[in-house]
């Protein structure tokens, strides 16, 4: 049956969109979601109905290219990430100038909001006031620092998101960690890297860290 006003004629994008914004995954939302292009029904035939119209809904957002949002598990928005990258990026650039200022972060990123610390290095806490994303940025990245130390260990150009897969080992090596964290080199050592076999086990099983990490033989590190 043709509509008797056409006025009131729902786009179906705009439909698609409301169902991608309101729907939370239950009935309810969905329902709400649809109720400018539900018929009036009785309760017992209004699920049957959204089962019907739902996967026809989920198609019609794959033919009109548009996306579900992610499901509030923890990960981090795309936007967000990359405000934070471009925030890391402007404190690589005042890092570049700035070695002993980033040795000191490396050792401990908290200094980043010591109201002493900064009070004594006038520079970073300027640097910080213009930049104020910085602080979150570290949030989500918290071993920038070491993973800077890392890349420049490295024989060859790497990326951040390459030192990155070391994070996992990290993770489950905190004492480990802490090492490098004391003395980047300390993952070129040779004999600090017999010394833990675990690590050495590692870079063996990524060649990528193998290859750019070369063991060198040990000068008391």
């Amino acid at each position: 049956m043709r509509p008797q006003n056409s006025s009131r004629i729902v786009d179906p994008r705009s439909s698609v969109r409301s169902v991608l914004v309101s729907a939370s995954g239950s009935l309810p939302n969905v329902a709400q979601a649809f109720q400018p292009v539900l018929p009036k029904t009785g309760s017992d035939a209004l699920p049957r109905l959204l089962r019907r119209i739902l996967p026809l809904a989920l198609a019609a957002c794959l033919a009109l290219g548009l996306t579900i949002p992610a499901a509030a598990d923890g990960a981090v928005p795309d936007e967000s990430m990359r405000r934070a990258h471009s925030a890391l990026r402007e404190l690589d650039r005042f890092l570049d100038h700035h070695p002993l200022l980033e040795n000191d972060l490396r050792l401990d990123p908290r200094l980043v909001a010591d109201r002493d610390y900064l009070g004594k290095n006038s520079e970073l806490q300027s640097f910080l006031a213009g930049n104020p994303g910085v602080i979150g940025a570290l949030q989500l990245e918290p071993r920038h620092f070491l993973h800077r130390a890392l890349i420049r260990e490295a024989s060859v150009p790497l990326r951040y998101a390459d030192v990155a897969q070391l994070d996992p080992f990290f993770a489950v090596q905190p004492a480990i960690e802490r090492e490098i964290v004391e003395n980047p080199a300390r993952i070129r050592d040779r004999a600090y890297v017999n010394l833990h076999p675990e690590l050495g086990d590692f870079l063996a099983q990524h060649p990528l860290f193998d290859h750019v990490f070369q063991a060198e033989p040990s000068d008391n590190r």
